[in-house]
This record gives C-alpha cells, structure tokens and sequence, in this order.
C-alpha cells in the first residue's frame, strides 16, 4: 500500500495586502476591504488590533482646567474588556496606541476640542458664522517623536 503525502495549503502571506490597505483611503479604501474574504478580514482586524495595542510613552496635558484630570473608559475593538483609564496634567503615562489616538483625534464628539465661532467676510462682504478657532481641552505628547 503506498501513501501520497498530504500537500499542505500554502501560508497566505498577509503581510503585502495589509500594505495596500494601509495605503488606500477613503471610497478606495472602503471598496478594497469589501471586496476581501472572511479570513482576509478577521486576520486584517487582528492586524489592527495588533497595530493599535502597542504601547506609547507620552505626557498627558490638560488644558482646560489648567492642571485638571480626565477620567475616561476605552475599548479599542469588541469582545475586549473595558479599561478605566485616569489621567493627571503633566504626568508621565505608558498607554496603548489607541488611547493616544483618542487624545489628539479631530473628531468633536471625543472632546479633545470645541470650536469658538466667529464672523467673517464672504466673498461677496457679507458676514457669515464660521468657526475661529479650535480651543483644546487636552493633548496627549508621545515621547516617540520628541
């Protein structure tokens, strides 16, 4: 009785397509990730969670109060835990990267920032309301880059 070895499917190597889409933005972007397979997706996401859960040193400061604290809770992807998180101005802290995104993200609703609307001239000298200037709250300073 003679027995043929049993070929193993070769290992996809995900790390060229984890390129492309780290490079991709936008519809682009949105239209690549559609189009990949369910393994392609879960092992991406893990790819992320990954990227995103190393940890960075930086300075955490408060800007509003001056020297004040910001107490909040993150989770960077489902099914993990929940982390409570305390932060004191000027202090020295080692978080996960998606914490320190969180800090200096520009979108309103995470509260890093409000606007201060002001006048100003169209094109026509007509007045109109527009946004001044972004008043931050606090800032995250990673050491990485300093």
């Amino acid at each position: 009785m003679q027995t043929t070895p049993v070929s193993t499917p070769p290992a996809v190597d995900f790390g060229q397509l984890f390129a492309k889409i780290d490079h991709l933005q936008g519809k682009d972007k949105k239209n690549f990730c559609q189009s990949l397979t369910k393994d392609e997706k879960k092992a991406y996401l893990d790819y992320l969670a990954e990227k995103d859960g190393r940890m960075v040193t930086g300075v955490f400061r408060c800007y509003e109060p001056l020297g004040g604290t910001v107490t909040f809770t993150a989770m960077a992807f489902n099914g993990e835990n929940p982390v409570k998180y305390e932060f004191f101005d000027g202090m020295e802290y080692t978080i996960p990267k998606y914490v320190a995104k969180r800090f200096e993200n520009e979108f309103q609703g995470s509260g890093t920032f409000y606007p201060t609307n002001s006048h100003i001239l169209d094109s026509m000298g007509n007045p109109v309301v527009g946004m001044g200037k972004k008043n931050r709250r606090f800032g995250f300073s990673s050491m990485e880059f300093q």
